[in-house]
């Protein structure tokens, strides 16, 4: 399930939103602090097994993947609360394990 609750401009400072569940995602879009569209999706089984920094990894890629209009070619800033995504994602790729290594090459322009 998607939805659009406020009208976009290509102007506006783009943030992607990220949350995770034991079973579901939940990315919202915001621009300039307004949120512009929010989606859900349901994890797969093999999905739930995913750990948590997995899981909110996994998250950013679906996101660039469905506002991909939005964030191609352009600034944005992702809005996380796990802190060791954000220091993994600092580090060198090699330095990640295989399974985050994949998910964020599938970041790359």
């Amino acid at each position: 399930m998607s939805g659009i609750s406020f009208l976009y401009c290509k102007s506006l400072n783009v943030e992607l939103k990220v949350n995770a569940s034991s079973h579901g995602l939940g990315p919202s879009l915001c621009g300039d602090g307004e949120v512009v569209a929010y989606a859900s999706r349901a994890l797969s089984k093999t999905e739930q097994k995913y750990s948590q920094l997995e899981k909110k990894l996994f998250t950013i890629v679906y996101e660039c993947k469905l506002y991909h209009y939005y964030v191609n070619r352009r600034r944005f800033n992702v809005m996380t609360d796990h802190h060791s995504l954000e220091t993994i994602v600092r580090n060198p790729i090699h330095k990640a394990p295989p399974k985050v290594q994949i998910l964020m090459l599938q970041l790359q322009p």
